[in-house]
C-alpha cells in the first residue's frame, strides 16, 4: 500500500506536473484529487475540503484511522490559474506531523461518554471571547448536555468537538454537573 507521502515523495524526485487522483481502496469510490505543478501542490480536493485541509485530512486518515487509499497518477499540462496554494513536500511532511501528534493529543483527551455538561451561566456576565465554532457547540451543549449525544448530534467531526470542548471548558464556559 502506498501512502499519499511516499506517492509525493516519488513524485518529487522527478519535478511532476499533472494529476493525483485518489480513490477509497474499500470502494474504488472517487475521492479527491492533488493538482501538481512541478512536485508542488497547487490545489487539492477531497471530499467537502479544499487545498491544504484537505491533503492534511488524507493523511490523518492514513496515518490513524488506518483507510487506505488507491493513488491514480495523470500527467497533464497544469496552468498558472490553476493555482489555489503553494505546498511544497517537506512544509507538507513538517505540517502533517504537527497535524497529526496533535490529533493524538486531542484524542487522549476526549472526555468520557457519560459525563454531562452545562453551559456556564455566569458567561454571559464575563467578557469571555468564544469562537463562531465553539459558539455553535455551547448551543448544542444546552440541548444535548450528555458527552455521548453531544458527539452523535455535533456538526464537527470528532476530533474537532473534543478541541473545541476543551476550549471551552478551559474558558470556564461549560461545567461538568456529574456522571450519568
Amino acid at each position: 500500500m502506498s501512502s499519499l507521502i511516499s506517492v509525493l515523495t516519488e513524485q518529487n524526485s522527478i519535478a511532476f506536473t499533472g494529476r493525483i487522483s485518489i480513490y477509497f481502496k474499500s470502494s474504488n469510490e472517487y475521492l479527491g484529487f492533488l493538482l501538481l505543478k512541478d512536485a508542488v501542490i497547487i490545489q487539492a480536493v477531497s471530499q467537502k475540503l479544499r487545498d491544504k485541509v484537505a491533503v492534511l485530512n488524507i493523511i490523518k486518515n492514513e496515518t490513524i484511522d488506518s483507510v487506505e487509499y488507491i493513488y491514480e497518477v495523470s500527467p497533464e499540462q497544469v496552468e498558472s490559474f490553476n493555482k489555489r496554494m503553494y505546498l511544497d513536500l517537506n512544509d507538507l511532511k513538517k505540517e502533517a506531523e504537527l497535524e497529526v501528534g496533535n490529533i493524538l493529543k486531542i484524542r487522549r483527551l476526549k472526555p468520557p461518554i457519560n459525563l454531562k455538561l452545562q453551559v456556564n451561566k455566569k458567561l454571559m456576565l464575563n467578557d469571555i471571547q468564544i469562537t463562531h465554532e465553539e459558539y455553535k457547540l455551547l448551543t448544542l451543549v444546552s440541548t444535548h448536555p450528555i458527552i455521548g449525544n453531544l458527539y452523535d448530534n455535533s456538526i464537527y467531526e470528532e476530533d474537532l468537538t473534543t478541541k473545541l470542548l476543551i476550549s471551552l471548558k478551559n474558558k470556564n464556559a461549560i461545567l461538568v454537573t456529574r456522571s450519568s
